[in-house]
């Protein structure tokens, strides 16, 4: 007998890196997308040298080809996520970095074309001493702010920087919201009410507290909040405007200079009011929220990765995989995934974007062992293959799942296995089935009507090693298969 293999939808998957030449390093740092797939923009290393370096890919992850830009600086970095699409299909963002003499600090813009070449770029403000572009936004007029650092004078205190272009690249207006010791906006998202949101970080000597910034459509502040003391301060905080006017902030907590924290996200009304604060301990090492999206549901997927020390008798290090989170708008965990691209090394995911097949396209950078660009594919779910894991509680606050909902325990697995399902209501007519790679059905078995959660133990006996799938079809629904590895 026979059975056919049905993933939940149609996805597209892939998990690639892109080797930059020998003695240099690689990271991808935004993704456009274009007519033939993506657009990928990042660095590409050699001390002092640093340059910008454009790579297409396709929908499949290949590469088609890559375009070094070269600037008037040997170290100029790119604004984070920034990346951002106009009406006749080129690209603008901003960076910043030393001039060419190292005499003064630049913020820039750039905008390129589809095909990686450069149209424009600018040097838009100059300072003796301090100044970044980290983070950007579209704004409700068409244009985009930035957000930053700014250090005028040798002091020791920085300021959180907003500047604001046009689709030109020209400078409209600057804001500087100071205050004691350190403080700098490393992402900013638009609100609902057309101001801004920025997240940031705040240090006056050894104490260490994350910031939340509200301010207006025109940069003028309107509340700032701070959150704890003594947080770690990760590179790479997020905001998230939310539908409702709340604003989501996600970031890292745990002692500074150490090798220990949680994984961190708290939520403001539009008024300041702290909503929730959570630390999420994963029982690992460091633990960090880099993105965040919000879902049509509330709900929010959330970017990031985590850090385990490996220690010898010679050295310590410590390996990071990427996480790829989903909370609900009370901050409860959905589902979790771990994903990378090598078992050992550092796997970071800077961002994401959602694509048209309702999936995600994560980027950053993984070493192999060079450091190497990095993008991987994921559908709805997290998944970098069809049905890669059991969706934790994805369900309704009620505990009814809206689609069936399958699991395999443990996967890979050797002798037994537990199908673990879970059907919506009134589902008259189910069936488990496990088929091998050809489509022969090995099992079979109907699911008892008034049963919507359960499980199966099957202990198949000798199986030889492969790739099997495990599907549960349920009437007026579409089949829900996971992949299952036997060895």
């Amino acid at each position: 007998m026979f059975c056919s293999i049905n993933p939940s939808k149609s996805q597209s998957y892939f998990n690639e890196s892109y080797p930059p030449p020998e003695d240099r390093r690689r990271g991808i740092l935004n993704v456009g997308e274009t007519y033939y797939g993506y657009l990928t923009v990042g660095l590409q290393t050699n001390s002092p040298i640093q340059e910008v370096i454009l790579t297409a890919i396709d929908n499949d992850g290949e590469a088609l080809w890559e375009n070094i830009l070269m600037f008037p600086s040997h170290h100029l970095y790119l604004a984070r996520e920034s990346f951002f699409s106009l009406p006749d299909h080129s690209f603008i963002t901003a960076g910043s970095g030393p001039a060419i003499d190292d005499s003064e600090k630049i913020i820039y813009t750039l905008k390129v074309s589809e095909t990686g070449d450069i149209i424009w770029s600018k040097i838009i403000k100059q300072s003796t001493w301090f100044i970044s572009a980290l983070n950007g936004t579209p704004s409700a007029d068409g244009n985009y702010v930035f957000c930053g650092q700014s250090r005028e004078i040798d002091t020791a205190s920085s300021d959180c920087l907003l500047i604001k272009i046009n689709t030109d690249g020209d400078l409209l207006w600057e804001r500087i919201i100071g205050g004691p010791g350190f403080q700098s906006g490393e992402s900013i998202a638009r609100t609902t009410d057309g101001g801004f949101a920025v997240g940031g970080s705040n240090r006056t000597g050894t104490y260490r507290q994350i910031m939340v910034l509200k301010t207006d459509a025109d940069g003028n502040e309107l509340w700032r909040k701070f959150i704890g003391g003594n947080y770690d301060q990760p590179e790479f905080k997020f905001i998230t405007a939310l539908e409702n006017g709340d604003i989501l902030v996600g970031t890292a907590a745990g002692v500074s200079n150490s090798f220990h924290g949680d994984a961190f996200a708290a939520r403001y009304s539009s008024s300041g009011t702290l909503l929730w604060q959570r630390r999420y301990n994963h029982e690992w090492n460091n633990s960090f929220f880099t993105k965040g999206l919000e879902l049509e549901d509330g709900s929010i997927v959330m970017g990031g990765y985590r850090g385990v020390l490996v220690e010898t008798d010679s050295f310590q290090t410590v390996s990071r995989f990427t996480t790829f989170t989903r909370i609900s708008p009370e901050g409860d965990v959905i589902w979790d995934r771990i994903l990378y691209i090598n078992e050992i090394g550092v796997n970071v995911i800077y961002g994401f974007i959602p694509t048209e097949d309702n999936g995600y396209l994560g980027y950053g950078f993984a070493t192999d062992p060079t450091q190497r660009a990095w993008v991987i594919k994921l559908d709805e779910w997290g998944c970098n293959a069809p049905g890669c894991a059991p969706v934790v509680g994805e369900s309704s606050p009620s505990g009814e799942v809206s689609t069936p909902t399958l699991g395999a325990y443990p996967n890979p697995f050797l002798d037994q296995l537990r199908l673990e399902y879970r059907l919506p209501p009134g589902v008259a007519h189910a069936r488990l089935q496990f088929c091998d790679s050809q489509g022969r059905r090995l099992l079979d078995t109907p699911i008892l009507e008034g049963a919507p959660a359960g499980d199966v133990v099957w202990a198949p006996g000798s199986l030889a090693p492969g790739i099997y799938i495990a599907t549960i079809s349920a009437q007026g629904y579409a089949p829900m298969s996971v992949k299952v590895v036997g060895k």
